[in-house]
């Protein structure tokens, strides 16, 4: 897996700020994960990673009952196992799907609250443009779903 490392300053086009935004990556591959956490944290994202789906829910559900809910998450569908397809419990975000294969796209439907599908290597720009949309949109439905409460 290619990524562009992330650049030594953030991109400032985006309409809203992502600047404190709470951002779950959720990768299996530690260094891929690394340049997603650098490219998001350059933007102000508070991030966390996931290395596969059942973690990345259990982070979620802290998180909400923390008070402090995701405001998007980052998803390789490699994180979901061997069946893209079945992705199970949601993770109560807007999510930004991530995939190798141009093929699997689809699959990323299954995937709950999906806002962008990107196909690897991802690109900066595309990177942090499907986190804004992301995180604009959670804004927008506020009050947010907050998996764990209630």
């Amino acid at each position: 897996m290619r990524l562009a490392a992330a650049p030594a300053a953030p991109v400032t086009e985006s309409p809203v700020d992502l600047q404190g935004a709470h951002v779950l990556v959720v990768e299996p591959n530690a260094r891929a994960a690394q340049v997603l956490v650098a490219i998001l944290e350059a933007q102000g994202c508070v991030t966390r990673v996931a290395s596969h789906h059942r973690a990345a829910i259990e982070s979620a559900r802290r998180a909400a009952r923390s008070g402090e809910p995701f405001d998007a998450a980052v998803l390789d569908l490699t994180a979901l196992g061997d069946t893209p397809g079945a992705v199970g419990e949601p993770l109560g975000v807007k999510t930004v799907v991530l995939t190798s294969l141009r093929a699997h796209a689809p699959a990323a439907s299954s995937v709950h609250d999906v806002v962008a599908t990107l196909v690897k290597p991802v690109r900066e720009r595309q990177l942090v443009a499907a986190a804004t949309t992301a995180v604009a949109r959670a804004r927008e439905a506020e009050p947010r779903l907050r998996l764990g409460s209630g």
